[in-house]
């Protein structure tokens, strides 16, 4: 089975595992973590590399958890995390490493989407300095979170 080298390790006084970029072999544990299989499907059929656009949390040699980055650069598509690990912060890990690499490539901010129902996954991304931006639709906020002090960022791409 093919494998990525870890991208960050956690000790067991930290909850443990580590982060890796997902590979093919992760997909079925992926699509059993997020709740909307379709879309999931969807997006896998939409863009071939979405799987190479995504780190996934392992623990104890099991996925527990992915975040995927946008086919836009400098965006989040999605953070799942399986029920019996969520808030034991795996997510923030997830989330906080995927912003590292948007960092790293150069762009000033990072994007997501979370709908208006998920009040746990909006109340998350403020604790971690997201906020919500211009743009609101009847599913949800787009929020972002800038990267340092970044005057003029009203006309970046959306």
């Amino acid at each position: 089975m093919m494998t990525a080298e870890p991208l960050r390790t956690f000790a067991e006084d930290e909850g443990g595992g580590f982060i890796r970029r997902a590979t093919i072999p992760d997909t079925p544990a992926m699509l059993r973590i997020v709740e909307d299989r379709i879309e999931l499907a969807e997006n896998l059929a939409k863009w071939p590399d979405w799987i190479s656009l995504s780190l996934v949390y392992v623990l104890n040699a099991e996925v527990v958890g992915f975040v995927s980055r946008g086919v836009e650069p400098h965006t989040v598509h999605g953070l799942y995390v399986g029920c019996r690990f969520r808030r034991r912060g795996f997510g923030p890990r997830l989330l906080q490493e995927v912003e590292g690499l948007i960092k790293g490539d150069g762009k000033p901010l990072v994007r997501l989407f979370v709908e208006t129902a998920n009040v746990r996954a909006h109340n998350l991304y403020r604790r971690l300095g997201y906020r919500n931006s211009r743009r609101k639709t009847a599913a949800g906020w787009h929020m972002e979170k800038l990267f340092g002090e970044q005057p003029g960022l009203e006309d970046y791409p959306l």
